[in-house]
């Protein structure tokens, strides 16, 4: 409900709000709130509600994008994980384990910085790049769990291959799990997201909620 609430701000908000303010020399800057600009303008001249209409859902997407991605990838390897063990859990665990040692807002950094022109869906996918840790680290631990199930074995014992078991027998039994892992990653991709732009390494020629704080910086 939350999640829809902010959606709607950006079907809503251009049908109240002239969205034409967001551009830059648009009307006076550094206004104070006023009947006119409810939340002033900035250094630039541009309209802040405006700016928070326009970005409040390019924000969203980012972090939809980056929390779907970055859950696909997560589950994947979690199943896999989980299920198959072995080597294949060895090394995915053993890459997890690295990757969760290091400082993701530095990598994060590193990379933003080489790409010189980014727009929203790559800023999402540098995001997502470093999103599937988490949810592969919760779907293996889940798998561990349902693989020794009794319903489980008897599927095996019925003649169903690994896929089989694992989409039609486990997969249902994982839903909730990863609903809520997508809600946490998708919160996770907006701050990460958020944290890259007010360091001025988004993309500056769109309206989003971090570049908002960097220009008010």
């Amino acid at each position: 409900t939350i999640i829809a609430l902010v959606a709607l701000i950006g079907y809503i908000g251009p049908l109240l709000v002239d969205t034409k303010l967001a551009d830059v020399g648009a009307t006076i800057p550094a206004q104070p709130p006023s009947w006119q600009h409810l939340l002033g303008t900035d250094v630039q001249g541009r309209d802040v509600l405006a700016l928070l209409v326009l970005g409040t859902p390019q924000t969203l997407k980012i972090g939809l994008i980056a929390g779907v991605v970055g859950l696909a990838i997560g589950v994947v390897l979690g199943l896999t994980s989980g299920y198959f063990g072995g080597y294949a859990d060895t090394a995915i665990r053993l890459v997890t384990d690295v990757f969760l040692t290091i400082p993701t807002l530095a990598i994060l950094i590193v990379v933003a910085s080489m790409v010189r022109v980014l727009s929203i869906e790559g800023m999402a996918l540098i995001v997502a790049s470093l999103a599937w840790m988490g949810p592969t680290r919760t779907i293996r631990s889940q798998m561990l769990t349902l693989r020794e199930r009794r319903y489980v074995e008897l599927a095996r014992l019925s003649g169903l291959n690994h896929f089989e078991i694992i989409f039609t027998e486990i997969m249902p039994n994982l839903i909730p799990f990863i609903a809520a892992t997508l809600v946490l990653s998708v919160s996770t991709g907006i701050l990460a997201a958020i944290g890259l732009e007010i360091l001025g390494l988004g993309p500056s020629h769109l309206p989003s909620l971090g570049m908002l704080i960097f220009w008010s910086q």
